[in-house]
């Protein structure tokens, strides 16, 4: 017959086993919920309790509404999603969900990718509307740059078009001629407009919302278009 080995470990667990765990009630249960943990073995569950500022249980319901007693404040959640705080400085959640009330935001990977949308997008765009390009990036892109205007132009044609961050736009020849920007526009007072050595515009705009006013016109958003891109 083998030895039983009594290690750290064993001599812990059966401690534990040996005595029943300590009651400790709960200053608050949230429970009949969606929790997200954020836990790899349990990643969703239906309820927690919370004593002080720390978790004391997680699980099911009924397992974890043991923790209250009289004084316990328990919070139904009637199956709604619980996610835990996320503590970020510069988000814009509606924004973002917004930015795709008209469709997904493609996701461009190189200067060809961007002219391939750029021709799609003439094709299927009714002439006089505005080819925009949005959330372009050149840290993402293959050549790490912007798409120059003549770039912009050989896929764009007479239509005009921009190519945007949010921070810096490219327009090509026909959009610079639509908003009237020449080489005589003066620097606005929050912006740029980059310029070759001749003075003629490069096509790239830094900064300044209101250089591009005309371009980024949003179309009306309603309460319901809020609620449904959220």
């Amino acid at each position: 017959m083998r030895p039983f080995r009594i290690t750290r470990r064993t001599a812990v667990f059966t401690l534990l086993c040996a005595f029943p765990a300590v009651a400790q009630h709960a200053d608050t249960v949230f429970y009949n919920g969606k929790i997200i943990t954020m836990w790899d073995q349990h990643p969703t569950v239906q309820a927690v309790a919370i004593r002080g500022d720390k978790f004391v249980a997680v699980g099911s319901g009924a397992d974890v509404l043991k923790t209250a007693d009289a004084n316990t404040r328990k919070i139904d959640l009637y199956g709604r999603c619980v996610l835990p705080g996320l503590i970020e400085g510069h988000v814009h959640p509606i924004t973002a969900a917004l930015s795709e009330i008209d469709g997904p935001i493609p996701v461009f990977h190189s200067i060809p990718e961007i002219q391939a949308y750029i021709r799609e997008q003439a094709r299927k765009l009714p002439k006089g509307q505005i080819i925009f390009v949005p959330k372009v990036y050149a840290t993402r892109l293959a050549e790490r740059r912007y798409p120059t205007r003549q770039e912009i132009d050989a896929a764009a044609g007479s239509r005009e078009a921009v190519v945007d961050n949010g921070y810096a736009s490219v327009l090509d020849s026909a959009m610079l001629q639509h908003v009237g920007i020449t080489r005589d526009t003066p620097q606005p007072t929050n912006g740029r407009i980059v310029k070759e050595e001749s003075g003629e515009p490069t096509g790239l705009v830094l900064g300044g919302p209101q250089i591009l006013a005309k371009v980024r016109e949003p179309r009306p958003v309603t309460p319901k278009d809020r609620l449904w891109a959220l």
